[in-house]
């Protein structure tokens, strides 16, 4: 090693040593849960090919699933190997963050807002998911970057920006809000000249295939999902209260009171309540403090400064949250946490220009009480049953099941997961598989078979009638039914149908749960 390369080690050491920890908290205990409904569903999505993977229902994230399908074609679709692609994006975006806060302020806020970023629960849950969020996290800093390089040092090109961006859309809707931020900002400080308006229109242009796949496409083999309804467990999480603003504070602090299934399931937190919210109070605290350069004195009253980085950062932070609160107000609910994962970096940002202005020791006392805040959320992240255990559940099946045993899965959209175990170890264990069925002869099966098992699935949208003549159609059963269940996700007055109609003709034998949602393996016996 060269004196240059010695020198480039030791004035980057804490850097490295802030980007290793990033990277230790990302990978620890990273297979230990088993992959849920979502993440199994990416694995569905990447197995794929290439044009059905952008006319998929997840059309506005395809830039992800191509990563994933190339990725698991190297490394495996287990769950180590696909939840590494998510690790990777988190722990570059950990050097990126760095990179942006040395532009928008100095070295010392730079490794202030990596070391947030390293151990921010918020982010350490996503990149540990086989889902887009680091990705979009990645995408969105590099497009920061380059937006500040091209605006305040004059370099950059417009094009790698307008690229950057029209990626970070394709990888997740709240993407838009990124070149919305930018070109708002460039706006308020009258700073559009023709190269930025050129690039706007290129993007448009660009994004509008993406509009074009929202719209019926019959010609699609996977048919139009517009008319896709959530569950109304989901619905009801995307409708904002003004409560809703306090607990997006506390996913920016420390992941918030919902931990599990991507930040739409609460995990029990009242024994760590106290230091919780400490440390939620603490970062609201240091956000107000570093907004303080805002504002500026002028004959004795505040003034708004507009071409300063806080006003940047303060677009980026609000804009995002405002304009989606208000449509799921007036339009279509959209305001789930998860979705801010990129407004949370301004929120870092603005927290770790706060920390530079606090003296040395208090800055150190500081950053010593978020690290061991922090590791108190990260227990509870960490810790099991905040997850259906799929694994444990299919493992449960095989092991008490008998050869012409029946599946019946509640809600149909299950059997991606339950697939997944009973078929783990294969090259392709979810070929064919979705929240459709299995895909047969070029079209979606909702009874096929598993080995030598039957399997019966009930869509999420099944009507009452079509439920009981699903179940009424298991009377001709010789062996015994497997009631696979989810009863929070398809709605409880649904399952209690179910199980209301089985208990006509069977008797129950047995029932387990595996852990969070209340997954259940229920076997009925025909009497």
């Amino acid at each position: 090693m060269n004196l240059k390369s010695v020198n480039l080690l030791k004035n980057n050491l804490l850097l490295v040593l802030i980007v290793l920890f990033g990277a230790a908290l990302r990978l620890f205990r990273l297979s230990a849960k088993s992959v849920w409904i979502d993440e199994a569903m990416s694995l569905s999505f990447a197995e794929y090919g290439w044009k059905e993977i952008f006319f998929h229902r997840y059309n506005a994230k395809p830039v992800y699933f191509f990563l994933l399908k190339a990725w698991t074609a190297l490394f495996g679709s287990g769950e180590l190997a696909a939840r590494s692609l998510g690790v990777l994006f988190g722990i570059v975006s950990i050097f990126l963050i760095y990179i942006l806060a040395a532009k928008l302020f100095n070295k010392r806020a730079a490794l202030i807002s990596a070391f947030l970023l390293s151990v921010s629960p918020y982010h350490i849950y996503y990149s540990q998911q086989i889902r887009n969020y680091s990705l979009f996290v990645l995408l969105g800093l590099l497009s920061m970057i380059i937006f500040i390089r091209t605006w305040r040092e004059r370099r950059g090109r417009i094009r790698a920006l307008v690229a950057v961006n029209v990626l970070l859309v394709y990888t997740h809707g709240f993407g838009i809000f990124v070149p919305l931020v930018q070109s708002l900002f460039l706006m308020v400080n009258k700073k559009i000249d023709r190269r930025w308006v050129a690039g706007g229109c290129v993007t448009l242009v660009l994004l509008l295939p993406l509009a074009a796949v929202f719209l019926h496409n019959p010609s699609s083999p996977l048919g139009n999902e517009i008319g896709y309804k959530w569950p109304k467990m989901l619905t009801d999480l995307a409708t904002p209260n003004p409560g809703s603003l306090l607990e997006l504070i506390e996913v920016f602090a420390y992941g918030g009171p919902r931990q599990a299934h991507a930040g739409v399931g609460p995990v029990d937190i009242n024994g760590y309540l106290m230091p919780l919210r400490i440390l939620t109070v603490l970062f609201f605290s240091l956000m107000l403090h570093g907004l303080t350069p805002l504002f500026k004195a002028r004959d004795g009253n505040p003034v708004l400064r507009r071409a300063g980085t806080e006003f940047f950062l303060t677009l980026w932070l609000l804009l995002p949250i405002l304009i989606t609160y208000a449509l799921s107000i007036f339009f279509v609910p959209l305001f789930l946490t998860r979705y801010f994962i990129f407004t949370s970096i301004s929120f870092y940002l603005i927290t770790a220009a706060s920390m530079t202005r606090l003296s040395g020791k208090l800055r150190v006392g500081v950053i010593c009480l978020i690290i061991a805040l922090s590791l108190v959320s990260l227990k509870i992240m960490f810790r099991s049953g905040s997850s259906d255990d799929w694994r444990g559940l299919s493992a449960y099946c095989r092991t008490r099941m008998n050869p012409g045993d029946r599946f019946l899965v509640v809600p149909l959209e299950n059997i991606v997961p339950l697939w997944y175990y009973l078929e783990y170890g294969k090259r392709e264990p979810l070929k064919g598989i979705d929240k459709y069925g299995k895909r047969e002869t070029g079209q979606w099966k909702e009874r096929f078979f598993f080995l030598t098992h039957p399997v019966t699935g009930i869509r999420l949208d099944e009507s009452v009638g079509g439920v009981r003549g699903k179940v009424r159609e298991l009377k001709n059963a010789r062996e015994d039914i497997w009631l696979i269940i989810a009863p929070d996700s398809f709605g409880r007055e649904r399952s209690r149908l179910v199980k209301e109609e089985l208990e006509d003709f069977c008797v129950r034998k047995e029932v387990s749960s595996f852990e969070y949602n209340g997954v259940k393996a229920e076997c009925y016996s025909l009497k």
